[in-house]
């Protein structure tokens, strides 16, 4: 009997070991499931900050690509208006000191819609419209006094 003792307490030693051993394994699965838990978390923020952040740039892109098109829309008006400056300028230059006026009146006569009239200070009635400050216009219509 004293023997069957001795393997049934070493049995039961090896059995308590057994489990002590099991039990350690399964807290250290456990520990490991948390971590790489943890980990997939970790992953799975990152990816989410990084697609926030490509959106982010893919509407910075889109902005600066309409900014782009409206500074090419922006410079090809300033050309064109360029152009059609330098192509007046050069006609102006071509033209006497005489043609230049008449073209400048008959231009505010357009705008203006009215006959415009330029006197000279040098004859009688240009020295009489002078005293009157300088501007003298013809009435439309019959002033009743």
């Amino acid at each position: 009997m004293i023997c069957d003792y001795k393997n049934e307490n070493s049995f039961t030693k090896r059995h308590s070991e057994a489990l002590k051993i099991k039990q350690e394994a399964e807290q250290e699965a456990r520990g490991i499931m948390a971590e790489s838990l943890d980990l997939e978390k970790r992953v799975a923020n990152r990816e989410q900050q990084l697609e926030q952040k490509e959106a982010g740039l893919n509407q910075e892109k889109a902005f600066i690509d309409k900014q782009k098109q409206n500074l090419a829309e922006l410079k090809k008006d300033y050309e064109e208006k360029k152009e059609a400056i330098l192509q007046k300028l050069e006609k102006v230059s071509q033209l006497s000191k005489d043609q230049a006026k008449q073209l400048l009146i008959s231009g505010w006569e357009e705008k203006l819609k009215a006959d415009i009239t330029i006197f000279s200070s040098e004859n009688e009635a240009g020295k009489q419209l002078e005293g009157f400050g300088g501007i003298a216009c013809t009435l439309r219509f019959k002033i009743y006094t």
